[in-house]
C-alpha cells in the first residue's frame, strides 16, 4: 500500500498538473502534427522525456512562449567570473557555513574530495559516501550552472552527516531529510538575491518575464517527475502486495502511467516487452522512488518555513527568499537533523514544522503559483484541452520462460 500521504499530495497537485500537461501537449501537436500526437489524448512516452530533456535548452517546446534566449546565460557568466569545478563546490560549502554549520575540515578539500579520474559525458553525478563524519566525495569535472546548483545539494549530505556525528550508527539514517535540505538549499541558490550575493548576477532581481520563464521551466522539471515518481512507488507497493500477477506487470505499469501522467507507450506493447525504467528496478530495493517524491516536495516545506523563520516570507516574493547567512536557518536545520532516525520521522519533522508535520503539496504550488496562474490564462487563450483520454494502444500479458522438470 503507498502512503497515503502520497495520495493526498496527488490529489493536491493534479488540477495544476493536468494544466501544464495540456499546454505540453499542446506545443507538442503544433511541433508533430494530428499524427504523432492527438490535443485531447495521452502524450506518447518518447516525447514525454523529450521534453523532460530539453527544458533548459532553446530547443523545448514550450520556447515559442518562454523564451530560452531571454534567460541569463550562466554558464558564460561562470567563464567570465573565472569560476572552475572546485570554486563552484566551495560556493556551495560557503552556504552552508554561513548559517552556522560546522565546517568541513580543510583538508577534507585535498584528501577526501577527489575529481573523478575520467571525464563523463552525460549526466554525470557525484559519488558520495557520508554515513559518518569521516565523508568522502569524488565529483565529475564540470563547470556549469547546473552543476552549482548540484554542488549546493551534495554538500547538504556532507554537512548534515557532520551534524550527526554524535550518533550511533544504526541512529544516523535521517529519513532521507538531507536530501530535501538539500533541495531546499538548491531553491535559495536559484534566487537572484543569492546569485547576485555570490557575484554572478549584477542585479538581485529578475524582471517578471525573466522570473515567469524560469519558474515555468522549473516547475516542468518538478511537476512532470513527481507523478512518475509515484507511479513506480505504487507499482512496487501493488506488487509486493500481490495485487497483481508478475506477467501483468508492464500492463500495470501503462495503466498507471495513463491515469496518473497522463503519458503511454508510442505503440503496442507485445509479450516480450518490459518498459520500466532502469532507474525503477535498479533501486527496487530501497525504494528510492517514494524517497525522491518525499524529498522534492518536502523540500519546498522547507524553504518556506526557513524563508519565514529568516524574515522573508511573506515580506518578499517566495522565489527570491534566500536564507545563506541566516544563523536561526541553520539553527532550525540543525535542531531537525541532529535527531538522525532516533524518533519517529513524524517527531523528527515536528522541529522544523511544527504547525503541520507532514508531507504537504500546498508549499510547492505556492512557489510556483505566479507561473500556474499566468498558464491557466494562456490556455484559456489558445483553447488548451486539459486532461486527457485514456489510451487505445494493447498491452499483452508477459511471457514468462517455461522451466522443463528434469526427471532424471
Amino acid at each position: 500500500m503507498v502512503n497515503p500521504a502520497l495520495d493526498a499530495v496527488m490529489e493536491q497537485i493534479g488540477p495544476v498538473f493536468q494544466q501544464l500537461h495540456g499546454f505540453i501537449r499542446h506545443q507538442l501537436n503544433k511541433k508533430y502534427g494530428d499524427a504523432i500526437i492527438d490535443t485531447k489524448s495521452l502524450i506518447p512516452d518518447h516525447l514525454f522525456q523529450q521534453v523532460l530533456a530539453q527544458i533548459w535548452t532553446n530547443k523545448s517546446v514550450i520556447d515559442e512562449y518562454f523564451p530560452h534566449k531571454e534567460l541569463p546565460q550562466f554558464d558564460e557568466i561562470l567563464v567570465n567570473n573565472s569560476f572552475d569545478t572546485l570554486k563552484l563546490f566551495k560556493t556551495a560549502d560557503k552556504f552552508y557555513e554561513s548559517m552556522g554549520l560546522e565546517p568541513i575540515p580543510e583538508n577534507y578539500w585535498g584528501k577526501r574530495l577527489k575529481m573523478k579520474s575520467d571525464e563523463d559525458e552525460g549526466d554525470c553525478k557525484a559519488t558520495i559516501l557520508a554515513h559518518t563524519s569521516n565523508v568522502f566525495m569524488q565529483y565529475c569535472h564540470k563547470m556549469d550552472y547546473r552543476t552549482l546548483m548540484q554542488a549546493h545539494g551534495y554538500m547538504a549530505e556532507i554537512h548534515m552527516a557532520m551534524e550527526k556525528s554524535h550518533l550511533p550508527a544504526y541512529y544516523s539514517d535521517s529519513y532521507n531529510l538531507e536530501h530535501a535540505i538539500g533541495e531546499a538549499v538548491i531553491l535559495s541558490a536559484s534566487s537572484p538575491k543569492y546569485l547576485s550575493k555570490v557575484g554572478i548576477l549584477p542585479s538581485p532581481e529578475f524582471s517578471d518575464e525573466v522570473m515567469m520563464n524560469r519558474l515555468l521551466r522549473q516547475s516542468i522539471h518538478t511537476l512532470l517527475n513527481i507523478p512518475v515518481y509515484y507511479v513506480h512507488t505504487k507499482v512496487m507497493a501493488d506488487m509486493f502486495a500481490g495485487k497483481f500477477e508478475i506477467t501483468e506487470l508492464n500492463k500495470k505499469y501503462w495503466e498507471l502511467m495513463d491515469k496518473y501522467v497522463g503519458v503511454g507507450p508510442p505503440g503496442d506493447r507485445v509479450s516480450n516487452t518490459f518498459d520500466f525504467p532502469f532507474k525503477f528496478y535498479l533501486e527496487l530495493n530501497e525504494n528510492h522512488q517514494a524517497r525522491k517524491f518525499m524529498s522534492e516536495v518536502l523540500s519546498y516545506q522547507f524553504y518556506v518555513k526557513l524563508c519565514s523563520i529568516t524574515d522573508q516570507y511573506p515580506k518578499e516574493s517566495l522565489q527570491n527568499c534566500d536564507f545563506s547567512g541566516h544563523k536561526d536557518a541553520g539553527d532550525a536545520i540543525k535542531k531537525m537533523i541532529k535527531l538522525g532516525s532516533s524518533k519517529p520521522m513524524r517527531e523528527v519533522l515536528a522541529t522544523l514544522l511544527p504547525e503541520d508535520p507532514k508531507l504537504n503539496g500546498e508549499g510547492l504550488l505556492e512557489y510556483y503559483f505566479p507561473a500556474f496562474n499566468r498558464l491557466v490564462k494562456a490556455n484559456k487563450q489558445i483553447n488548451v484541452n486539459v486532461g486527457w483520454t485514456h489510451s487505445d494502444k494493447k498491452i499483452e500479458s508477459v511471457k514468462l520462460p517455461v522451466e522443463n522438470d528434469d526427471d532424471d
